[in-house]
């Protein structure tokens, strides 16, 4: 969230610094760690299990789960509510992650294929995201995917 405050508490107003914060707060309160009650952290091995434990008792289910926790964290670089990031938008969310090779992302942007206007659908942000997750089908290409493994050594990903 500290990227994100930074970056664009000097460019929104604070109605939607607000909703930002929310979408934040919604992503790590109540769909990663609501999983586990009141928990203020969880490890990577109680994260896991519980993520295959949902997904094996109900796949549909876990489908939901994995699609409403990246619409709530990619919905928050939707700064105008138009439902499309631009490339700036898009940059500014995978640095809070963590992830700020322009080279890798801006390859990811256009992957996705941007509009007229330079913006990609979040729905489609999302669709991926999903897939990586859930997809059934091992042989779909994937945006992500491809734009973290080309040009990364066998088995591993670019960071």
């Amino acid at each position: 969230m500290d990227a994100y405050e930074k970056y664009y508490s000097k460019k929104v107003d604070e109605k939607t610094m607000e909703r930002i914060k929310k979408g934040f707060k919604v992503y790590w309160e109540e769909v990663i760690l609501g999983k586990f009650g009141k928990k203020d952290e969880v490890t990577e091995d109680e994260f896991v299990a519980s993520m295959t434990k949902e997904y094996q008792s109900n796949p549909e289910g876990f489908r939901q789960t994995v699609r409403h926790m990246f619409e709530e964290i990619i919905g928050t670089a939707d700064v105008d509510g138009n439902k499309m990031v631009n490339f700036e938008e898009f940059y500014v969310l995978f640095c809070a992650f963590g992830h700020s090779d322009k080279q890798i992302l801006k390859r990811m942007f256009n992957d996705y294929g941007p509009t007229k206007k330079n913006e990609i659908s979040l729905a489609d942000m999302t669709e991926s995201w999903v897939d990586i997750l859930v997809g059934e089908d091992p042989n779909k290409v994937n945006v992500v995917i491809n734009a973290f493994t080309e040009g990364a050594a066998p088995g591993t990903i670019a960071m």
